[in-house]
C-alpha cells in the first residue's frame, strides 16, 4: 500500500511513501520517497501514550 499526501504548508518530506505492516500485527512502517522512515506501534489497551498531543491543528480557512 502507498500513501500520497499533500501538506498545506508545501512541505514535501512525507508526500509519497510505501506502507509495510509488521508481521506481529502491532507495528507499521512507512518508507517515504524522501528517504525518511517512520515506524509506528499499536499502543497497549487502546490508549494514547503519555505526552502525545490530542488537540488537532487548525486547517487553513477553518
Amino acid at each position: 500500500m502507498t500513501l500520497d499526501l499533500r501538506c498545506a504548508d508545501g512541505n514535501t518530506d512525507r508526500t509519497a511513501g510505501l506502507v509495510t505492516p509488521g508481521a506481529d500485527g502491532d507495528t507499521l512502517t512507512v518508507k517515504w520517497d524522501s528517504g525518511i522512515k517512520d515506524s509506528f506501534r499499536k499502543s497497549a489497551g487502546g490508549t494514547l501514550p503519555e505526552g502525545v498531543p490530542t488537540d488537532m491543528p487548525k486547517l487553513p480557512g477553518s
